[in-house]
């Protein structure tokens, strides 16, 4: 996903707010600790609830999914549905073991789903 792309993602789950897409993926990337009133928890949180699957692997890489979608996380996500959904990602997230030594690229890591479960995770 290229960063113009990124950028149009976060300009619409932000359009309420002025909030830029540079100070959302800054928080995304580390880089800084919140984009107006929004952590890094509660941004991943407005993505969960806002684009599929699909869409959140391409913004972030596997291992750092795996370690970001928490208990927490998804006990925020309000629909009960989608909750359901990020509890079994939760856990095929950290069955998963990765190495270290190889990037896993996002379609890949979608399709690891797709494979496994034969579960597709559309909203």
């Amino acid at each position: 996903m290229t960063q113009e792309e990124r950028y149009k993602l976060f300009r619409q789950i932000m359009w309420d707010y002025n909030i830029s897409p540079e100070e959302v993926d800054a928080v995304l990337l580390g880089k800084a600790q919140k984009a107006g009133h929004y952590t890094l928890q509660a941004l991943l949180v407005k993505l969960l609830e806002s684009y599929s699957w699909f869409t959140i692997v391409q913004l972030f890489p596997g291992e750092e999914l795996r370690d970001l979608i928490t208990d927490d996380v998804v006990k925020k996500i309000k629909s009960k549905a989608l909750q359901t959904k990020y509890e079994f990602v939760q856990k095929r997230l950290q069955q998963i073991t990765i190495d270290k030594s190889k990037t896993i690229v996002s379609e890949d890591f979608a399709q690891f789903f797709i494979e496994e479960d034969n579960l597709f995770l559309k909203q």
